[in-house]
């Protein structure tokens, strides 16, 4: 997963992204749509299990997007669960640094690829090291396709004494299901997280960058895949965008969750009994201000609510804040509730069955 900030870790992995691309050709065909072309991409989204030493297992979700890795891993018979971004340093070796939910290093990868779907190394938490191995799990029914699309506008007579050319870029997630249906709906809900209810394709919105003819403008809008859990799959989206003269830039992020059977957008209410919402925020509440402190925040005590900005993960729900939500432009918590704190509250038949041990 990747920070609420604006300052990533990049990494460029060819070797990879040359593999899947030759394995990927027909998948690509089947989720091209008729308002974008589809242009070669080193993008790529792995999901990797192994262990560390003999006995840690765990499962690592890892996800290339616009030459900046990142992702997340869970320990088997461990609630935690941990960020990760990346650096590829010479040689081809690799970095990866894991981070708790508050935001703390806590252990260090370092190791190779020593092949597409092999990832071994050293694994270290202070003086502490173990060799680890991971090896990607292959899902035949699902492929994530990456495309990049870009627009640019260098003609117009911006006031930037720089000369910069306005842009916009899009590193764009499709999926190629074996339900043919549930990729369309997944990808419809993909692009209309881009145009929104103002454009009418990709390529209307691309255009727009024509628009403004006397201030320079970057937008850059990147997918990254989040978690893909028992049928379950959650997309991030982050979007930035700087406009000459603002006083900074404008940045989020939102998540989405699918089910992979038939493409249907996830929501809490899908998740949660009837009446949940009242102890869902108490408890989110409680686990809110132990991580980040009760001061400085935009509600009051008892009145603290999630949002319906969440992560469905192994070990529980990640609901994520944007700037001002409940704080200002700097402060944009998360909060992290293990399954085994709501239990009570989630529906024993729901789509979550699979994941939680009611």
């Amino acid at each position: 997963m990747k920070y609420i900030l604006n300052i990533g870790i990049t990494i460029c992995l060819l070797s990879i992204a040359c593999n899947n691309q030759s394995t990927q050709k027909d998948k690509v065909e089947a989720a091209q749509t008729d308002d974008m072309t589809l242009k070669s991409t080193n993008n790529f989204y792995k999901k990797f299990q192994g262990n560390i030493g003999n006995d840690i297992k765990l499962t690592m979700d890892l996800t290339l997007s616009d030459s900046a890795f990142s992702g997340s891993y869970y320990i088997d018979d461990d609630a935690a669960w941990y960020l990760i971004t990346g650096q590829l340093l010479a040689s081809n070796e690799i970095t990866l640094k894991a981070q708790n939910e508050k935001y703390e290093e806590v252990a260090v990868f370092n190791g190779k690829l020593k092949s597409p779907q092999i990832f071994e190394g050293t694994w270290s938490m202070g003086k502490t090291k173990f060799p680890f191995t991971l090896t990607e799990v292959q899902n035949n029914d699902m492929q994530i396709v990456f495309q990049e699309l870009r627009s640019q506008n260098c003609d117009a007579k911006k006031k930037d004494t720089n000369k910069r050319c306005s842009y916009i870029d899009i590193n764009m997630i499709k999926l190629a299901l074996s339900n043919k249906s549930a990729s369309e709906k997944i990808n419809s809900t993909i692009t209309k997280l881009i145009i929104g209810n103002q454009y009418q394709s990709i390529n209307e919105y691309l255009k727009s960058v024509n628009d403004n003819q006397e201030f320079f403008s970057e937008v850059n809008l990147d997918f990254t895949v989040e978690s893909n859990e028992e049928e379950l799959i959650c997309i991030g989206y982050w979007s930035y965008q700087y406009d000459d003269g603002a006083a900074h830039p404008l940045s989020s992020v939102t998540y989405k969750n699918f089910e992979l059977k038939n493409g249907e957008e996830i929501s809490l209410d899908m998740i949660f009994k009837p009446d949940y919402s009242g102890k869902l925020n108490q408890i989110a509440e409680h686990i809110f201000v132990e991580m980040n402190g009760k001061e400085g925040w935009d509600f009051e005590p008892g009145k603290f609510k999630i949002n319906n900005n969440f992560i469905i993960q192994k070990r529980g729900l990640l609901f994520q804040f944007n700037a001002y939500e409940i704080g200002t432009y700097l402060t944009r918590p998360s909060v992290f509730i293990p399954y085994a704190q709501i239990k009570d509250l989630i529906k024993e038949d729901g789509i979550l069955g699979k994941i939680v041990k009611l």
